[in-house]
């Protein structure tokens, strides 16, 4: 017993402050926050490939313990099933896996549940899809007023555009982000879990942790059978665009 290490000795309390950090970045800085959602999952993960499960569980649940005091439970919640849920899964994997390619395709499917479930979370509150689009579209009025504060639309309207047409071509970029909605989230929960993988496996590297070999971008290539993904949403696109049919072109765009 004398010669164990106290479990606050083997990088929990790192692991916290780092996650926090990304955490409170995410919220308190913008242009820093857009990228620290894709990261704030490693802290956990790199301490879970390193230490095991028990003690990435005890840092997911130290870090969720205190967004909630300081910013929100209803918030820190949310955060935890994505950091938390992205971290463990990928840290067990690079711990247990000889196989990177394994622990991508895992890990992109756990994001992608939990991206799903987290968007499926209003839903549960009564907040239906309608509403949170209505929501977006109402916010464009107050984004007009921001930019014309800022002075940003100044040099547009002496060009001979009006007031009009600047709030029409914002409410087409509003309506366009709607209709793409599953799409970015699709995108946005397998970019999470992929750059997860490459800042954890490369701390891990560096630290000397023996882990999964990974091609050199040089070897990497995309399964020809996904060009028919692409082909079947073009057509499905012209085919909506050209019958008038908007649930069609919506599925082809996406």
């Amino acid at each position: 017993m004398a010669g164990r290490k106290p479990i606050y000795s083997r990088g929990v309390p790192s692991a916290v402050i780092f996650t926090v950090f990304l955490a409170f970045a995410s919220v308190y800085i913008p242009i820093l926050g857009l990228f620290t959602t894709f990261i704030w999952a490693v802290p956990t993960a790199v301490l879970t490939a390193r230490t095991g499960l028990g003690q990435g569980m005890l840092a997911a649940i130290l870090s969720f313990a205190w967004l909630a005091f300081t910013v929100s439970p209803a918030w820190a919640s949310m955060a935890a099933l994505q950091f938390a849920g992205i971290g463990l899964v990928l840290g067990f994997l690079l711990r247990k896996s000889n196989s990177s390619s394994r622990v991508i395709i895992i890990t992109v499917v756990v994001s992608l549940l939990i991206t799903g479930a987290v968007f499926s979370f209003p839903l549960l509150l009564g907040n239906t899809p309608g509403s949170f689009a209505a929501e977006l579209q109402s916010n464009t009025g107050s984004i007009y007023d921001l930019w014309e504060s800022m002075g940003l639309l100044a040099p547009l309207q002496e060009q001979g555009v009006s007031k009009e047409e600047i709030k029409e071509s914002l409410q087409s970029a509003v309506d366009w982000i709607i209709r793409l909605l599953p799409a970015i989230m699709v995108t946005t929960a397998a970019a999470t879990a992929f750059i997860s993988f490459l800042a954890a496996r490369t701390v891990l590297v560096k630290t000397g942790s023996g882990i999964a070999d990974f091609p050199p971008f040089r070897r990497w290539y995309v399964p020809w059978h996904l060009s028919w993904a692409a082909i079947l949403g073009l057509g499905l696109t012209l085919l909506g665009d050209y019958v008038g049919n908007k649930m069609l072109l919506t599925l082809g765009e996406n």
